[in-house]
């Protein structure tokens, strides 16, 4: 029985083993601290926190914020809150068994397909290395669950369109998995919406596509509707502020929109390469004709495009992730049809191989930089947010702050957070975006101001560079920590900012009182500084 499961052990043990080396490693860089890779993950280690112990759906406890768009992580995070307490290993803890479960799902998967062992295992290792895995971890992130829900509901589509008889089972199958498609990333309405027109002209089947998009969407819609109800717009804010949007200003803004894939094409080499994997493969399973083994391409492409024109890309990998976990998997089967397919010619089959190993090596550069920049990126939020999170709450507790970073700030500390970003407020109109405004910050300026004259703002840090020309001339700058080898965090420098003579008085105090507390590498400068030196 184990030899014949050997690749489901032994790439379980490949993959708990390098990872958790790697979270060894991070472990001893953020000095015995288990620091995640990104902020996002503690906006959803927040927001879990609050709901499990207060019933508040927010970063703070004070009241409902729209800030993600996986409903089911945070879910999964604050269930685990309400059972064993509040904790930093959830998120981890969830991402390892979400990767295991990845395994064991492709595994049986393909056994289905009657791959062999040998192949199974080589899959399951160029899924784990070349999407990669690591990144999506250390994240924190729901990104690993994502996969394992989006591979199982493209695999069972597949299925269903392209058997000639109707299968009850896998339109069962359909149905159950298309709220979660949703509601662990709201990408997975792509994934709902080509499946259900597929089915409506492949199948001819009007009732079940409906269906299928009506469940696929209600998760959307219902937490659409709480939103509103709580004074919220439909989407979450990080949907309005990060999603690729067309402007509307002119028509040359638009023609420019309209070329966005190709655009990221060309910046994001790793989606030419595994698209030019389901080309090349497509159209050998057409010369052997096997035209109804191509379903995939046909689900996969469109997904592929509508990402790339109108969701993000980038930022340690984690959103296109899926496409190319999906694209690695969707690979491995037509690898499997044209290596048992007779009317493809041997040369074929052999310059097919060696493409697909040429593409593999090219993705590998990828996995092992992914490896790299996440053990370091987990040290630039403990540098960073992580510090700014236990600066204020050793001093700001029940305090107004005013951040473009809200994560590790607000799960560490109890604070009244004012989001300069537009996460977590909706004060801050997301859907009002200044094309002609270059600083990431990319509201209408009139709309910042008036949010920046809040008066009882109590302490200000900031990415100083995200606001120029716009910071009030009676904020009184107090200092500066900045990081080195910055790969994630937004600038490698925070500023730190108080709204008059006292708040500037009690906040150089308490940055005096931190500053032996900050790692060693964070570099520290300002008036704090010179005034500890005087003192001296």
């Amino acid at each position: 029985m184990v030899k014949s499961n050997f690749s489901l052990y032994f790439s379980i043990l490949f993959f708990l083993t390098s990872t958790l080396i790697l979270i060894f490693l991070s472990y001893h860089l953020c000095e015995k601290h288990l620091i995640y890779a990104l902020d996002d993950a503690y906006i959803h280690m927040a927001v879990a926190k609050n709901f499990a112990l207060h019933g508040v759906w927010g970063v703070t406890k004070y009241g409902f914020t729209s800030t993600s768009s996986s409903l089911i992580w945070t879910l999964l995070i604050s269930f685990t809150y309400f059972l064993f307490g509040v904790n930093e290993l959830s998120p981890l803890i969830l991402n390892l068994i979400s990767g295991i479960l990845l395994i064991y799902t492709i595994f049986k998967l393909l056994k289905r397909e009657n791959f062999t062992e040998k192949e199974i295992f080589l899959t399951l290792i160029a899924i784990i290395v070349l999407t990669p895995l690591y990144p999506l971890i250390l994240s924190g992130e729901e990104h690993v669950l994502q996969i394992l829900i989006d591979i199982t509901f493209i695999y069972f589509a597949e299925k269903y369109l392209s058997e000639k008889v109707e299968n009850v089972t896998f339109k069962k199958y359909l149905l159950l998995i298309s709220p979660l498609i949703t509601a662990v990333r709201y990408e997975g309405l792509f994934i709902i919406l080509v499946v259900s027109v597929l089915i409506l002209f492949l199948r001819k089947n009007i009732k079940f596509s409906f269906f299928l998009i009506l469940t696929g969407l209600s998760p959307i819609i219902i937490y659409g509707l709480i939103s509103i109800h709580k004074g919220w717009y439909f989407l979450p804010n990080s949907i309005l502020i990060k999603g690729n949007k067309p402007p509307l200003n002119n028509l040359h803004d638009i023609v420019k929109y309209l070329f966005t894939w190709l655009k990221n094409i060309l910046i994001a080499p790793q989606l030419f390469i595994v698209l030019s994997g389901i080309i090349f493969s497509t159209l050998l399973l057409i010369k052997g004709k096997e035209k109804k083994g191509v379903i995939f391409t046909i689900i996969y492409l469109p997904i592929f495009l509508l990402h790339i024109q109108f969701a993000r890309i980038g930022w340690l990998y984690r959103y296109e992730a899926y496409l190319i976990a999906i694209s690695i998997f969707i690979i491995s089967i037509y690898y499997k049809k044209i290596s048992t397919n007779k009317l493809i010619t041997k040369k074929f089959k052999q310059i097919f191989v060696l493409f697909i190993i040429f593409c593999g090596l090219l993705l590998l550069y990828r996995g092992v930089n992914g490896a790299r920049k996440s053990v370091i990126a987990t040290k630039n939020i403990y540098e960073q947010q992580y510090h700014m999170g236990l600066f204020l709450k050793k001093f700001y507790k029940g305090k107004i702050v005013a951040l473009n970073d809200i994560g590790a700030t607000n799960f560490l500390a109890d604070i009244k957070c004012i989001d300069l970003f537009g996460l977590a407020d909706n004060k801050i109109n997301p859907k009002l975006r200044d094309y002609k405004y270059t600083c990431p910050f990319p509201y209408k300026l009139s709309i910042f101001k008036r949010r920046l004259k809040q008066k009882k703002i109590d302490i200000i840090i900031i990415f100083k560079g995200w606001f120029k020309n716009v910071i009030p001339e009676n904020w009184i700058e107090v200092g500066k920590w900045k990081i080195k080898n910055n790969v994630v965090c937004g600038q490698n420098k925070v500023t730190f900012f108080a709204t008059d003579p006292q708040k500037a008085k009690i906040l150089i105090e308490n940055l005096k009182k931190f500053k032996n507390k900050l790692p060693k590498d964070v570099i520290q400068s300002g008036t704090y500084l010179d005034l500890t030196s005087r003192d001296k």
